[in-house]
């Protein structure tokens, strides 16, 4: 184990944690959309399912990427996941008004802001300025 690792908080590595998995959701969420695409009642129930298969396919492997870049005290790679996530908490206010889950969108929500706050606040933002870019 490295210094900077063993002096990294842990609220840093329960995003990393936390970001893995989100990553690896996104990336099976994605393949299941573009393999059942055309399936009728995946068409309803999710505009355009191939298209959002392949976004989140995109975004998975962004997210896991980073993940690894994050937990080494990237400010950049830091910067990148609190992109995401408030893009995600974006997307899961806007899908709990067109029909999908209200509480799979609430618990993606608390999981966003429970992530943000854990970059944010603590002892998270000096890890991140010592580690440097």
């Amino acid at each position: 184990m490295s210094d900077i690792e063993s002096k990294r908080p842990g609220g840093v590595t329960l995003v990393g944690v936390l970001t893995y998995l989100k990553g690896f959701f996104d990336l099976i969420s994605g393949v299941l959309l573009v393999v059942f695409a055309s399936v009728g009642e995946v068409q309803q129930s999710v505009g355009g399912a191939w298209v959002t298969g392949i976004l989140l396919i995109v975004i998975g492997l962004i997210v896991v990427s980073v993940a690894s870049i994050l937990l080494r005290g990237n400010r950049t790679a830091r910067t990148v996941i609190a992109i995401v996530q408030v893009v995600s908490i974006a997307a899961n206010v806007y899908s709990m008004f067109v029909g999908a889950s209200v509480v799979g969108a609430i618990v993606s929500i608390v999981v966003s802001l429970v992530v943000l706050g854990l970059l944010f606040l603590g002892k998270a933002p000096s890890y991140f300025a010592r580690n440097g870019a």
